[in-house]
């Protein structure tokens, strides 16, 4: 599990989401999947105790990612505690969002935001489609600053 915004906001894979100690530990009480069920599986034992979106998503070259939505969650969500955002791996999906939350709401560049979040996770490789979308993203968050 990497650190992105100190106690505040998590990147994680399938691993992480499923370590109650470590979910206590750092005090995540929101847990923001981005990956499919078949790719990852919350135990019962974890949604019986966190908050748990997960949205049906793949990693693949047509999935499109609905960046506001996830980043208004997540923002409604560090109102309760930290939050991890994870995916199965925690190199392409979860660091996709991350990376558009940073964009967002600390007005980062696309390019200073993948390197604060490639600090903090250096396997970090979102697919080239979503690396498309985060620039499309920073255009839009451009036009409307």
């Amino acid at each position: 599990m990497s650190e992105i915004i100190p106690k505040q906001l998590f990147l994680g894979n399938v691993l992480n989401v499923n370590r109650l100690s470590w979910l206590n530990q750092k005090n995540i009480q929101t847990i923001v999947c981005v990956a499919n069920k078949e790719d990852v599986t919350i135990r019962e034992e974890i949604r019986s105790c966190k908050t748990v979106h997960q949205f049906e998503l793949v990693d693949n070259l047509t999935q499109e990612l609905d960046f506001d939505s996830v980043i208004a969650l997540i923002e409604d969500a560090l109102k309760q505690g930290a939050v991890l955002v994870n995916c199965a791996v925690g190199l392409s999906r979860s660091p996709a969002f991350v990376i558009a939350y940073l964009m967002k709401t600390k007005k980062m560049s696309l390019n200073m935001a993948y390197q604060t979040v490639k600090r903090a996770r250096p396997k970090i490789n979102p697919n080239g489609s979503f690396m498309r979308q985060l620039q499309e993203y920073e255009v839009y968050l451009m036009s409307v600053q």
